[in-house]
């Protein structure tokens, strides 16, 4: 495949698609409303940081939850709150080590990510509590920020059949042959593999989330949970909505290698392998 490099001035020039099949995604700078599980959405609404058209930010939505202690007055995650995650999370890396840090914060996460996904299946007792919610998106919208093993391990737990525990080795110790390779032909087998099609229910419970993480965390913090949605939203079929979430985590990031991908297959009409081989 040929990789394009897009600039910033290229992504202004694009019209983003911004309609939506979830009536409560949250409007600019509004909280996000808890979207029902199962439900699809298409590419996100403008994060909160976003300027309207006039250059003023829009109005925030004055809507707090008493349990969510790191929300700021909007509803928002603030921004003191991520960095002070982000600080501790690298601290305990030096203190603890990569391995045995990565494993403390990602375990838990991946947990309770799995739940989400298939609320009510048979699960292994290990012991964990539940975050809240708001500390929970925080955490993961940190663990992507600053670990690509985290980001690959929550798309693997929608495109495979991955345990919780092997789900965490791989976000752990992605850098290991044998979780390297399993990684790999994982994430290949959507374009070689007819038989592996979406779980329209657990994408849609995937998308949910990644909704809710983008409109609440700073823009910074947005750039992987938009390109996690992209490449679900195209492996679903939706090429359309997964280049504008692309479009969008680029012009964040432009060296935002995953979101490259899923913008380089949706424009040249490379299409996963249960839809038909090649280009559609």
């Amino acid at each position: 495949m040929t990789k394009i490099k897009y600039s910033a001035t290229s992504y202004a020039a694009r019209t983003l698609p911004i309609s939506r099949t979830v009536s409560s995604m949250p409007p600019p700078g509004g909280r996000a409303a808890r979207a029902p599980s199962g439900k699809v959405i298409s590419s996100p609404a403008a994060h909160p940081a976003d300027k309207s058209p006039g250059g003023k930010s829009s109005p925030k939505v004055s809507s707090v939850n008493d349990d969510d202690s790191c929300e700021n007055s909007a509803g928002d995650i603030s921004e003191a709150r991520v960095r002070t995650c982000t600080e501790d999370y690298r601290l305990s890396r030096a203190r603890d080590g990569m391995n045995g840090a990565d494993r403390a914060f990602f375990e838990p996460l991946i947990r309770q990510w799995n739940e989400i996904l298939h609320p009510g299946k048979d699960q292994q007792d290990t012991g964990y509590k539940a975050l809240p919610r708001c500390e929970f998106l925080m955490r993961v919208a940190v663990g992507m920020h600053e670990s690509m093993g985290l980001r690959d391990s929550l798309i693997l737990s929608v495109i495979s059949q991955l345990t919780p525990s092997e789900l965490i080795e791989a976000a752990v110790n992605p850098t290991q042959p044998d979780t390297a390779q399993l990684v790999s032909s994982t994430l290949s087998a959507v374009f070689r593999d007819s038989t592996q099609r979406p779980d329209q229910e657990v994408c849609g419970r995937c998308l949910d989330t990644l909704v809710e993480i983008h409109s609440r965390v700073p823009r910074t913090y947005c750039v992987q949970p938009l390109a996690v949605m992209a490449y679900l939203l195209w492996w679903s079929g939706r090429d359309e909505e997964a280049g504008g979430a692309a479009l969008r985590a680029l012009s964040i990031d432009g060296e935002c290698t995953l979101a490259s991908i899923v913008l380089t297959a949706t424009e040249y009409g490379i299409s996963p392998a249960w839809k038909g081989r090649g280009k559609k």
